[in-house]
């Protein structure tokens, strides 16, 4: 077969694959988009089978060049509207990743095509999992994140996270695959359809048979949609602050909160080191007699690293402001965006402080914080955190009644990311069984419930309050005691795989 025709089904998945990633329901075509990448690796390991390295290699580089480069494009194609040279690094970086993954499916299915899909499901979970530790971990392109439509599908999120939806997903992709291009025999379809009925059925339950109850404390989130290029300018800080008090009050006044929620780096002063700031967000906290949570820019003195530029540590702060005039403990982002918030490898590198391309060099923070407001208690997550399961999965305790996430995801502009991102806390909340309010500088500012409904939104650029009663959960989700172990299990599951062909490869060249 041409290479030609074996590129052109590297496309076909990723245009399926990437167009299951917008906000419109084509979450079907994610139980489709792999097939065509089935059917490339068993043409391509014959066609390759009598080349030399150097030819498989540059085959694997294409490729998987061509399968990154498709995919991220489709999917991801708003980080350019942040960062254009972030993007194309990103582009570069997946290629890398993806040329190394395919010329290791291909060098494993060339010498054990009995477990061709082993290779490949166990590969693709694994590969995700892989991806989402270490200094450039960007765990955004999930397969499961396919489903976001799909709401009795995800309910399976409470057994083994989105890691288990990606697993799902390729075995129905496998048993279409195996139908169609090997034997023709219904009892795969048979096999594929009993899956989806089961898979179906276990979410329909689950999502009708959760136990809830609304307690007394009612929380609300202000979203004014100040636009990227405004929110540090000098000229625009006291009407972005006026603003939100003006929205504040009158969430106050028509609907009784005990709870106000402003977006990440809301008020863009430096609130818990300039004191007459500090004073006036207390008095006003008691003034509207309410807990105001909300996200603000905060320095430390001190150098740390060699070749610093300046001798402050900056980070990305929230903290609860309360009536009694008491500010609590801050919580700072711990989970900071690759290259946007921090460049990576800084404290072995020095050198590096002297990039300088727009972005900020946060420091890490120091761990989870819980908050009381009322009866109730709450855990902050600031942006980007709330795309990490096990992050996430390690904050929640049965004390913990709800999240808040807060974000700014005005860089996105009006680009599907802004849904994407809004998404993931659809998976958390039903992964973790807990309310998820989320505010948004732009939108989408919402309230999840446990069952991953969206009960009320804000939409893009929309100025209002929202607000509910919070609806708890008290029991702790399989995913949260062991599902954590899935992904685990996978990876282990391939890394097998892999010594065992060895092993077999090895034998056969020494008999």
């Amino acid at each position: 077969m041409k290479k030609s025709k074996l590129i052109l089904l590297i496309v076909i998945s990723a245009v399926l694959s990437g167009l299951s990633r917008y906000d419109l329901p084509l979450d079907f075509l994610a139980f489709f988009a792999f097939i065509p990448l089935f059917r490339f690796f068993q043409l391509a390991v014959d066609e390759l089978e009598s080349k030399k390295f150097k030819d498989k290699l540059l085959f694997c580089l294409i490729s998987g060049s061509v399968y990154s480069i498709v995919f991220l494009t489709i999917s991801v194609h708003w980080i350019s509207l942040v960062t254009l040279g972030g993007f194309i690094g990103i582009l570069a970086l997946y290629s890398f990743y993806y040329t190394v993954f395919f010329m290791l499916l291909i060098w494993g299915i060339s010498r054990y095509k009995k477990h061709f899909a082993h290779f490949i499901i166990l590969g693709f979970v694994s590969l995700e999992y892989v991806l989402s530790f270490g200094p450039f971990k960007f765990p955004w392109l999930n397969i499961g994140y396919s489903l976001s439509h799909s709401i009795y599908l995800l309910q399976v999120l409470e057994y083994g996270g989105v890691y288990l939806l990606s697993f799902l997903i390729l075995v129905i992709n496998y048993l279409l695959f195996i139908y169609l291009f090997k034997n023709k025999e219904k009892r795969h379809l048979f096999v594929a359809f009993i899956i989806m009925i089961t898979w179906w059925t276990v979410g329909y339950y689950k999502y009708h048979s959760i136990e809830t109850s609304f307690i007394s404390t009612k929380a609300g989130i202000v979203q004014v949609s100040i636009p990227q290029e405004m929110k540090w300018e000098a000229a625009f800080l006291d009407s972005t602050v006026n603003l939100y008090k003006q929205k504040t009050i009158e969430l106050v006044q028509n609907d009784s909160v005990d709870l106000v929620v402003y977006p990440e780096a809301a008020i863009p002063l430096y609130l818990m080191q300039w004191e007459s700031s500090l004073d006036d967000m207390l008095l006003f906290a008691n003034k509207v007699g309410v807990n105001v949570f909300t996200g603000f820019p905060h320095y430390e003195n001190g150098v740390k690293y060699k070749m610093q530029p300046e001798p402050y540590l900056f980070y990305n702060a929230s903290n609860q402001f309360k009536p009694n005039l008491v500010a609590d403990s801050m919580y700072c982002k711990n989970q900071l965006v690759p290259f946007g918030e921090r460049i990576p490898f800084l404290e072995y590198f020095p050198i590096l402080w002297k990039l300088q391309f727009g972005q900020a060099n946060f420091e890490h923070g120091d761990g989870y914080r819980y908050y009381q407001v009322k009866n109730a208690v709450y855990s902050p997550l600031i942006c980007y955190e709330v795309i990490f399961p096990d992050y996430v999965r390690k904050m929640v305790n049965p004390r913990l009644d709800f999240i808040v996430n807060i974000t700014n995801d005005a860089w996105f502009k009006r680009s599907i990311g802004t849904y994407q991102h809004k998404m993931m806390c659809v998976f958390r909340a039903i992964e973790n069984r807990r309310t998820i309010f989320r505010a948004a500088n732009t939108g989408y500012s919402v309230i999840v419930s446990p069952r991953g409904d969206i009960s009320q939104e804000l939409g893009l650029y929309e100025v209002g309050t929202i607000s509910s009663q919070i609806e708890a959960c008290k029991k702790i989700s399989f995913y949260h005691k062991y599902g954590y172990v899935f992904p685990l299990l996978i990876l282990f599951s391939f890394f097998i795989e892999f010594v065992l062909t060895f092993f077999q490869s090895y034998g056969k060249r020494h008999i």
